[in-house]
């Protein structure tokens, strides 16, 4: 033994679903369509039915998603997005790509997601959305409680 402690263990899940894998993929090499093709619709029902939206649309990365979403609320340039400082770079970058400024609160230390005893605290006459972050897996628990800001956006 090394005494080396895999954060996850990805080639044991890989094992188990190899089968299943490389039949999708046969499926997908053999009839030619890489964009839009078949699995992509099936992978929206399936995640809209998962998550219990009326639609679900794929994109290529987690920023771009941030960045459509930011953009379907129609940030403005100095418009405030109260968000998580313990994420990845593209939650405030895409804040800042559309003029907005980020306005961040600090996280619990036990889910290390947004403390949202911080929140109401932050929010001005220039915010304009919560911007959860849920990392390992857990979902803040804060999300359907908290009073949403006027004009903001707070359904998922």
């Amino acid at each position: 033994m090394s005494g080396k402690l895999e954060f996850i263990d990805l080639k044991t899940q890989y094992a188990a679903l190899k089968d299943r894998i490389a039949a999708r993929m046969q499926a997908v090499l053999d009839h030619g369509q890489y964009i839009m093709g078949p699995e992509v619709k099936e992978l929206e029902q399936q995640l809209a039915a998962f998550s219990g939206a009326k639609h679900c649309i794929t994109v290529s990365s987690g920023t771009e998603a941030l960045l459509i979403a930011l953009m379907a609320l129609d940030l403005k340039p100095g418009d405030e997005v109260i968000t998580s400082p313990f994420t990845f770079a593209a939650t405030a970058e895409v804040i800042v790509l559309l003029g907005g400024v980020p306005v961040f609160v600090d996280i619990e230390p036990d889910t290390c997601n947004v403390d949202w005893r911080g929140i109401e605290a932050k929010i001005t006459p220039r915010t304009r959305a919560i911007m959860p972050v849920s990392l390992y897996g857990r979902w803040p628990t804060w999300t359907r409680s908290m009073p949403s800001p006027r004009g903001t956006a707070t359904s998922r």
